[in-house]
């Protein structure tokens, strides 16, 4: 199922048909459990009211960071996209030093030609087309998610936990942690090999049990 929709994905408005969306750990998320995203008591809790993820697909296959494991974040839990999705970015816009929930710039985009813009939540076919058109100069685009839906939807949010192929890095203990803290199993919530330099078939079922 990923797999199909990495390989076929295409601009348009349906999320899944789309691509697949997946959310980069970073330094703004729980360290031990970021499906929880930032703590109150720590100095990115400002950002708690945002999660930024990525839609990849053959296409366009960017990551925020490539070398770093994720979620793979369920389409159908983010419907109706008005009140789960904020804004979208075409490419990496600078949203962590941006008020108004990381949609400020110059505001709305009227055109795949418009510059430094946001698309909204049901223009997802508009922005893929201006990520398309601009050649890959700003390779990966960012989807703002609203932070309250992020965590009133855990934990069908989060439909696979993801490593970069050959290196696993903390993905499989927090996919262990994760599955424990929502008494889930592995065919309910797989542990993911993610290779994108195969475009029809990234992304590896792996047991955790291998690792």
């Amino acid at each position: 199922m990923l797999n199909s929709r990495f390989a076929n994905g295409w601009p348009n408005g349906d999320l899944e048909a789309a691509g697949v969306l997946v959310h980069n750990w970073d330094d703004m998320d729980h360290h031990d459990a970021p499906w929880d995203l930032c703590p109150s008591r720590m100095w990115c809790r400002s950002f708690r009211s945002r999660v930024s993820v990525s839609l990849i697909n053959k296409r366009q296959p960017h990551l925020f960071n490539p070398s770093v494991g994720g979620f793979v974040v369920a389409p159908a839990q983010l419907l109706p996209t008005r009140r789960s999705i904020s804004c979208l970015w075409a490419y990496d816009a600078g949203t962590m030093g941006m008020g108004e929930g990381g949609c400020q710039g110059n505001g709305q985009c009227s055109s795949p030609r418009s510059s430094f813009c946001w698309w909204a939540s049901d223009q997802l076919a508009e922005m893929m087309e201006q990520q398309e058109a601009q050649g890959g100069t700003r390779p990966y685009n960012e989807l703002i998610l609203n932070g309250a839906h992020w965590r009133a939807r855990l934990p069908a949010i989060i439909e696979g936990v993801f490593y970069p192929r050959g290196s696993p890095g903390r993905s499989p203990e927090i996919h262990r942690r994760f599955m424990q803290q929502f008494a889930l199993s592995e065919g309910e919530v797989p542990l993911l090999e993610l290779d994108l330099a195969n475009g029809d078939a990234p992304f590896r079922v792996t047991p955790s049990a291998s690792l």
